[in-house]
């Protein structure tokens, strides 16, 4: 009779496990359903704010949830910059160790409904470089990090200038330094 208990124990034991397991699997995977990673349509980008020192131009991007659902973006945006008629114009863009200062390393940041989240990039301006001329963007192609379509900035918030290398014999014209997306700007 023993027995038969202690197997009758160990079987509810064991039902009770399963149907936690059970209600967690399905709280978690409906909260991702609804907190999804964010899409192209639920994105605008606009320029949050811009700066200048010492040669060096840094401008933080927001990215603002325009859906109707909360989403999260995780890792670096990337970036190409365009010209006039929407071809490419030589760019590099490189992973910036940080983003913000106490930002941190890339993280998932969470953006509701009318949140944004941020990015920041950094150029060389002309100083130090003589003569040596870098081609303007006329728009920017940006792709938020594991969205596969991506958005295009146009205007004058559009028209970067970067110049890179440390000499003008070792220019790298097009080179832009890009932060993870972070829920905090510059």
């Amino acid at each position: 009779m023993a027995r038969r208990s202690r197997h009758r124990a160990v079987y509810l034991f064991t039902v009770a496990v399963a149907l936690v397991l059970a209600v967690a699997l399905f709280v978690v995977s409906s909260q991702t359903a609804s907190t999804g990673r964010c899409g192209v349509r639920e994105l605008r980008v606009a320029l949050a704010r811009e700066g200048v020192a010492m040669g060096t131009i840094g401008a933080d991007f927001a990215l603002v949830n325009v859906g109707s659902r909360a989403c999260w973006l995780d890792g670096y945006p990337r970036l190409q910059m365009l010209d006039g008629s929407g071809h490419d114009v030589a760019t590099l863009d490189r992973r910036a160790l940080t983003g913000p200062p106490g930002a941190g390393a890339a993280k998932a940041v969470m953006i509701t409904p009318g949140a944004k989240a941020y990015f920041s990039v950094y150029f060389e301006d002309q100083t130090g470089f003589g003569y040596a001329v870098c081609p303007r963007a006329a728009a920017l192609w940006i792709r938020a990090p594991g969205v596969p379509a991506a958005m295009i900035l146009r205007g004058p918030r559009a028209r970067i200038q970067p110049y890179g290398g440390s000499t003008i014999k070792q220019l790298r014209c097009g080179e832009l330094w890009v932060g993870p997306v972070s829920a905090k700007a510059l």
